[in-house]
């Protein structure tokens, strides 16, 4: 066979991938540079063979093919990499969602996925990194980014811990001023008014509670006549109806508070309003479907409304203390009122 004829079918081998590049430069110049040792070795040795395998230096790769490994380790690097693209969308909407501690370990874990898929499989150490002369393992990379991870976790948790008890007790120091006398929240909140407006508003909230106190010992009469049989299911269903739409428009008319005391004090009666509204309606629904988990729905919501009643008389004895009444007058007043409602 001519040279060219073996250079021909060395070559045809290369492209077939039956051989490597090494292999392919090592025959060529076995064949070209050196033609007179090639034929004494071939008169001496009968077996040689210019196609015996050699083996590649170690860093020459095996010739890639659809099964083998070099397959395998390009599949674990494009893993490697959607996993960093993965965890670097997540560090985003950490930024997005103000989550500090989400945002820098998701980076963190980008970082070291990204620098793996640059290695190989089978290599234990870095692609290109390294301390002096002294590479770096895999291993020893995960294990640090790592570490770094939960540090920086644990310091933002720490510094926020920190900002937390500052704004404690900034807050407590504010209330402790107050307390001493030299600025007091509750007098800025509550403007300084007359012992005369609160008088006014009293009186007006108080004809007010009569008439919601009236109202609701009407239905509490209408519940018990009916449970007694004195009146028809009829009567006793249209009289609901006329409960439920006067509780609902009283629940509405008390919106004259002029300051935050006033106006949680007659949110106390749309409370009483509101729940006895809903136990009106309860008794409707009682009435139409006859289902007892109806009517205990209504004396839930009865209960609720007397609870209400109780924390205004409560609280209207501290508005009239800023009215500059005594506990005596108070005490006096309260009673000569509520004994004139009961005979009412």
């Amino acid at each position: 066979m001519s040279t060219a004829d073996e250079l021909l079918k060395l070559k045809q081998l290369l492209d077939e991938g039956l051989i490597t590049q090494y292999e392919f430069d090592q025959q060529k110049s076995d064949i070209l540079g050196n033609g007179f040792a090639r034929q004494e070795r071939e008169n001496t040795n009968p077996f040689y063979n210019y196609h015996q395998p050699s083996y590649p230096p170690p860093d020459e790769q095996w010739p890639q093919n659809s099964h083998g490994a070099s397959s395998t380790s390009s599949h674990m690097r494009k893993s490697m990499k959607v996993w960093g693209i993965v965890c670097f969308c997540l560090a985003a909407l950490g930024l997005i969602m103000t989550d500090g501690e989400m945002a820098i370990v998701m980076t963190i874990l980008g970082v070291m996925f990204v620098i793996l898929a640059r290695s190989q499989k089978g290599d234990k150490y870095l692609k290109s990194a390294h301390i002096g002369r002294m590479r770096i393992k895999k291993s020893t990379f995960v294990i640090a980014c790592i570490i770094i991870a939960s540090m920086s976790t644990s310091l933002i948790s720490i510094t926020q811990n920190e900002s937390s008890d500052n704004s404690a007790n900034s807050t407590s120091k504010s209330e402790s001023t107050s307390s001493d006398g030299s600025s007091d929240t509750t007098a800025e909140d509550v403007p300084t008014i007359a012992p005369e407006a609160w008088l006014e508003f009293d009186a007006r909230a108080w004809e007010d509670y009569k008439v919601l106190y009236q109202m609701h010992n009407s239905l509490m009469d209408y519940v018990g006549a009916y449970g007694n049989a004195q009146i028809s299911t009829l009567e006793f269903y249209n009289k609901c109806k006329e409960f439920y739409n006067a509780f609902g428009t009283a629940s509405l008319s008390y919106g004259y508070g002029s300051n935050d005391v006033e106006k949680d004090y007659l949110d106390l009666y749309a409370h009483v309003a509101t729940s006895d509204q809903l136990a009106a309606k309860n008794i409707l629904k009682y009435l139409d479907s006859n289902d007892i988990s109806d009517f205990s729905k209504a004396n839930a919501c009865v209960e609720k409304a007397k609870e209400g009643m109780i924390m205004i008389a409560s609280n209207r004895g501290l508005l009239l203390q800023k009215a500059g009444l005594t506990e005596e007058e108070i005490t006096a007043k309260v009673d000569a009122e509520y004994a004139e409602l009961d005979a009412a």
